[in-house]
């Protein structure tokens, strides 16, 4: 059987492959490991993941089956004019030369643009993004993403986009009012890996 191979990429997932590294993270990031854990263990496909630089070595780490290589310098938010060469060629080469056929993003940020660029623009595979929250609703123009290069990336981001999910009715409509792109509901996944083994409940929490 021929595999689905699918890409993700995020900074701040290293640490929750590796949990020896005291970095944090957030709900998208949660939200994307899920993603990636998940499909993972389905035989239908093989999953790459793209993290931060944490001082790990270039090699693939095997994680529950995901293949977690790390991208120079990513993640690293002050760097030089010559870190900023190195880091967009690393991204770039891993990108392009990646053996997903389909990649995956999160957040409004100048990642998503160059996922979609590298990725699809350049080589035509295929791309997905998730809104994190309802504040990625909200890039109408360069002043409300606090840079003009983070708006610009992120809107051509949505465009090139083969499919957007959205986590609620309420953020498929902000997003199609503010910015003007259509997007599928996807809810966000709550796994939970054991039953608690007791019979004894006196109250239930609904979170």
């Amino acid at each position: 059987m021929k595999k689905i191979k699918i890409a993700f990429l995020s900074a701040g997932c290293y640490s929750l492959f590796n949990q020896t590294v005291n970095k944090g993270f957030g709900g998208a990031e949660v939200d994307l490991y899920n993603f990636a854990k998940y499909l993972a263990m389905d035989e239908q496909f093989e999953v790459y993941f793209y993290v931060g630089d944490y001082g790990q070595t270039s090699k693939t780490e095997l994680y529950d089956g995901i293949k977690v290589q790390k991208i120079k310098l990513f993640g690293k938010t002050e760097k030089s004019i010559y870190q900023k060469i190195v880091f967009y060629s690393s991204l770039g080469i891993k990108l392009m030369k990646s053996p997903a056929k389909i990649i995956m993003t999160e957040m409004a940020n100048e990642m998503t643009g160059w996922a979609a660029f590298y990725f699809k623009f350049l080589t035509g595979r295929g791309y997905i993004h998730r809104l994190a929250s309802d504040n990625d609703t909200q890039y109408t123009d360069a002043k409300s993403s606090g840079r003009a290069l983070t708006y610009h990336l992120y809107n051509f981001a949505l465009k090139k986009a083969d499919i957007i999910f959205s986590q609620s009715s309420d953020q498929q409509m902000l997003l199609k009012e503010n910015m003007g792109f259509e997007s599928t509901i996807l809810p966000n996944g709550v796994f939970i890996d054991k039953r608690p083994q007791t019979s004894d409940k006196k109250y239930i929490l609904w979170v």
